[in-house]
């Protein structure tokens, strides 16, 4: 019997869309005036998720963790529509 297996793991490896992410998250960060160092928001996405990262923002700024998502995930759309 022979078995198929597949490893996916396309961001990093096959294609980088770290950049279209640092800035899709640059602009959320922008249209609620919270500052952003590339660098910084690089190292914790890369160490934990863009998920966690817009969790601790979200508590930090008592902002809607959902409408800072949903802001971010329709600018990385607009860019991977380009």
């Amino acid at each position: 019997m022979q078995k198929t297996a597949f490893i996916w793991d396309l961001d990093g490896t096959l294609l980088d869309s770290y950049e279209a992410i640092l800035s899709g998250i640059e602009e959320t960060f922008a249209q609620f005036s919270i500052p952003y160092d590339k660098e910084k928001v690089r190292e914790f996405i890369l160490k934990f998720s863009v998920q966690d990262l817009l969790v601790q923002v979200a508590e930090e700024r008592k902002l809607d963790v959902e409408v800072l998502n949903q802001v971010r995930a329709q600018s990385l759309a607009e860019k991977n529509a380009r």
